[in-house]
């Protein structure tokens, strides 16, 4: 996608995220941001956007050193955010539903609107409505998921106003693989509430 972060806006992504720490050093100092500062200078220096962590990750646009990987998180790291979460699961899901059925008819019916992105995977179909891509709110996909923005606004941890920050409904059909890949920062631990 030529609007994707990963895929192809990775370099303008980098360049901006250093001008806008730049500005906000100029404002503010770089007290507690030693490692954030550290991480960029390195990235320019080095002028790579994949750097393989000593842990294995290989992120697309920006690597933080020395920050931790598990592939599971327990709930005592996110305690909050996972009961809020599962407390509000009947009004995620009905709201899923409905927009579930959109992508039926969007499936069948090529003058249906789109609201789900169709990613590309070697066999089967992943399809994925955005309430929030690289960042930004998807305003139209918001106001058809009013309760369910609600609910993800609340979490203290979500990256909005970053290019990091994702909220999504995805759809794997069954036979679909997902080819091994690595995400745009290891800055983020994504939730995946089934």
């Amino acid at each position: 996608s030529p609007g994707c972060v990963r895929c192809s806006r990775y370099r303008e992504v980098q360049t901006l995220a250093v001008i806008n720490m730049n500005k906000y050093i100029d404002v503010n100092g770089t007290e507690n941001l030693e490692r954030v500062v550290s991480a960029v200078n390195s990235m320019i220096e080095h002028k790579q956007t994949k750097r393989t962590c000593r842990n294995k990750q290989s992120p697309t646009i920006f690597t933080m050193l020395d920050v931790e990987a598990k592939p599971w998180w327990t709930d005592d790291h996110f305690q909050y955010e996972h009961e809020l979460l599962r407390s509000n699961i009947k009004t995620i899901k009905l709201e899923f539903i409905k927009i579930f059925k959109s992508l039926e008819k969007q499936t069948h019916d090529p003058d249906e609107k789109h609201h789900w992105n169709i990613n590309n995977t070697p066999s089967g179909a992943w399809s994925v409505f955005h309430l929030y891509n690289q960042g930004q709110r998807i305003k139209e996909h918001c106001d058809l998921c009013p309760q369910t923005l609600a609910i993800i606004e609340k979490l203290p941890n979500f990256m909005n106003c970053c290019c990091f920050g994702n909220a999504t409904f995805s759809v794997l059909y069954p036979g679909t693989l997902i080819t091994e890949h690595h995400g745009p920062s290891n800055v983020r631990v994504r939730c995946h509430l089934g």
